[in-house]
């Protein structure tokens, strides 16, 4: 309730307390980074390292603040609390990716790495939908490369 969703919001933005997330954190500086390639610096009032604190604080002084995805899962307790709206700044990615050295461990990073992509898909997915109508825009499952590389025809010629 503190921006209209329907005016330009830097200027409305630019009015509030911004909360920080802490810069020894990757999130922190990963955000930070973002806010100066966009020239925005807002003032350096509160900067806290986990979610909650943060959503907690938004909700306090009626600021805001950058965030993930999982960032909001992890702080579903403010939902009702806050509002969700895409970033006016350009959008920021990351991916995560699951290495291991070949023939070391195993079949295990091939089974947790399968693990992980059913739970994103099963668990986190639709618990994304309660905040948009198309999840996997916020959050993508990426295929094995090593079985699309394996079922892929192969190249060359005769």
């Amino acid at each position: 309730g503190a921006v209209d969703p329907e005016t330009a919001l830097l200027p409305q933005l630019r009015a509030l307390p911004f909360v920080h997330h802490n810069e020894q954190m990757p999130i922190g500086r990963l955000v930070e980074q973002h806010l100066r390639r966009h020239r925005f610096s807002p003032q350096r009032r509160f900067s806290f390292e986990a979610p909650r604190s943060i959503f907690a604080m938004v909700d306090r002084v009626g600021g805001w603040t950058l965030g993930t995805p999982l960032n909001m899962l992890d702080s579903t307790r403010f939902e009702e609390q806050v509002t969700l709206l895409p970033s006016p700044f350009t959008r920021l990615s990351r991916e995560v990716h699951l290495t291991a050295r070949r023939g070391e461990l195993g079949r295990l990073p091939a089974t947790v790495a399968k693990m992980v992509r059913a739970f994103v898909r099963e668990r986190v997915l639709p618990e994304l939908a309660r905040f948009t109508e198309r999840p996997e825009s916020l959050l993508r499952v990426l295929e094995d490369p090593v079985s699309e590389a394996a079922s892929a025809p192969a190249a060359g010629g005769s």
